[in-house]
């Protein structure tokens, strides 16, 4: 980090802090974007290898005719890959905070306090001005972030939801599936529809949370054109 104790200008000191974090989340977003881009393709390298293998067993042959994603989604149930697709579900969230982190910094949520209103206002807009960012950078998605930062309430909305009668039982999370695994299909019309709290495309890159998609690839490439600009300013 550079030295910032020069403090006779406070808009170039204060807004190399900013910068200083930026490049931060930028960095660790990144790296989760790597490690999960690895962790997806051992995965699909993995059910290459093991498919044809599979799909020679009894408790897959009844269904592998009619559902082609059945075999690989089979595949990747399997306990032996457990820790590998958490490493995959620790990879995007660290993605995701870091995304958000960044997004609060540009786009910063005003304060209810008003002596800081003001300072958090013109931080934002000085901070986008100085980094050139666009309009409509997916980093500006308060949706996406919204749910990352208050997950807590969105499992409160769905028990209260639930406990009123209004949900069935139905809830899956932490699904992860590749293109040739993909998730499964509706319940039957006689059924209350089931909730997908969070899924995981990996093939895609797609974040699902309650069945809304997020490209998250959209997410790492404006990190990407983010990060040299960011450091430029710290360097300054």
């Amino acid at each position: 980090m550079p030295d910032h104790t020069d403090t006779t200008d406070p808009n170039r000191f204060a807004l190399g802090l900013y910068a200083h974090e930026v490049v931060r989340q930028c960095r660790i977003g990144l790296l989760a974007a790597e490690q999960l881009e690895h962790e997806v393709q051992w995965l699909q390298n993995a059910l290459d290898m093991e498919a044809p293998a599979a799909a020679m067993t009894a408790e897959l042959r009844v269904t592998w005719g009619t559902d082609p994603s059945a075999l690989p989604r089979w595949l990747l149930g399997q306990p032996k890959y457990e820790l590998r697709i958490m490493r995959v579900w620790a990879a995007a969230q660290a993605l995701l905070v870091a995304s958000a982190l960044v997004s609060r910094l540009l786009w910063p949520t005003v304060p209810k306090d008003r002596a800081l209103r003001a300072l958090t206002i013109r931080r934002g807009r000085a901070l986008r001005k100085a980094l050139m960012v666009v309009h409509d950078s997916p980093l500006r998605s308060k949706e996406l972030r919204d749910h990352i930062e208050h997950f807590d309430e969105r499992l409160d909305e769905w028990v209260a939801a639930w406990v009123a009668g209004e949900r069935s039982g139905h809830f899956m999370d932490d699904m992860f599936f590749v293109t040739t695994a993909a998730a499964p299909s509706d319940p039957p019309e006689n059924e209350m529809p089931w909730t997908i709290f969070r899924s995981l495309d990996g093939t895609q890159l797609i974040f699902g949370f309650k069945e809304r998609p997020f490209q998250l690839r959209g997410l790492i490439a404006a990190l990407r054109d983010l990060l040299p600009r960011s450091q430029a300013m710290t360097a300054q």
